[in-house]
């Protein structure tokens, strides 16, 4: 019995240091079957210090509060799952369209997927940027502000300036998604800037992988209502789906 409290006391605090834990990388690194790591997520979940998804695990109370992965580190994280995202999402782009492609490990798997595409592209993220000088049928329109080198994007003083723009189709991410606090940013300066293109788009679609629902970050820039789509990789929870019919938000997964 102590073993096994002390396995489930690392275990917490290994999930703890992440937003989602695969079930296979905790067998490899408890070195335990399965059928046993279940049913010690069982108990941690059963404990409310974490909650089981499709699968793997994640902290119940994530700490938004902690050091933010740069970009770059954040981008080796569920490539699968933010390649399924922005396949899907490419999906809805048609030639002649103006797009606001929002600074995001997710948003930036679009762009592959709109290489035949003859569009123009706003966007603040230097990664999506140079992604684009790949594809030179795209016109692509940035704009000048701070670098917040965490996220690799500027942040303009004055986001007002950015209403003269006819956004038809904007393509957002976001640290989080809570049907009570709405869609949230980890950077002030940054949800200020997604609040205003989010307004001011024709078209909005949110672009999250499952590990982003019920996770809070510091600013809220949207209700989940403000948007047309949402376009995740899982089916989100029966509670989220009936929110998105009963607020006609088409979910796409």
């Amino acid at each position: 019995m102590a073993v096994r409290t002390s396995r489930l006391d690392q275990m917490e605090e290994y999930i703890r240091k992440h937003d989602f834990v695969p079930l296979d990388d905790l067998c490899v690194a408890f070195q335990r079957s399965k059928i046993t790591i279940r049913r010690d997520l069982s108990m941690l979940e059963e404990k409310g210090v974490i909650e089981k998804v499709y699968g793997g695990a994640r902290p119940r109370h994530r700490d938004i509060g902690r050091p933010v992965a740069s970009f770059t580190e954040r981008n080796i994280c569920l490539t699968d799952q933010k390649q399924y995202i922005g396949k899907l999402a490419a999906q809805h782009v048609n030639d002649g369209d103006t797009l606001y492609i929002d600074s995001g490990t997710t948003t930036l798997t679009m762009l592959p997927y709109l290489a035949e595409r003859s569009v123009t592209i706003l966007s603040n993220n230097l990664y999506v940027i140079m992604e684009c000088m790949n594809y030179p049928q795209i016109n692509v329109i940035s704009f000048g502000g701070r670098l917040n080198v965490k996220t690799a994007s500027l942040t303009v003083d004055d986001p007002a300036e950015l209403s003269r723009f006819n956004i038809t189709k904007a393509f957002m991410g976001t640290t989080g998604i809570s049907l009570r606090s709405g869609v949230t940013d980890t950077f002030v300066g940054e949800s200020t800037l997604k609040s205003t293109i989010t307004k001011n788009s024709q078209t909005r679609y949110l672009l999250a992988d499952h590990t982003k629902f019920e996770l809070v970050a510091v600013s809220t820039y949207a209700r989940l209502s403000d948007f047309d789509f949402l376009v995740t990789d899982l089916a989100p929870s029966q509670e989220y789906l009936q929110y998105c019919k009963e607020h006609q938000l088409t979910c796409c997964y």
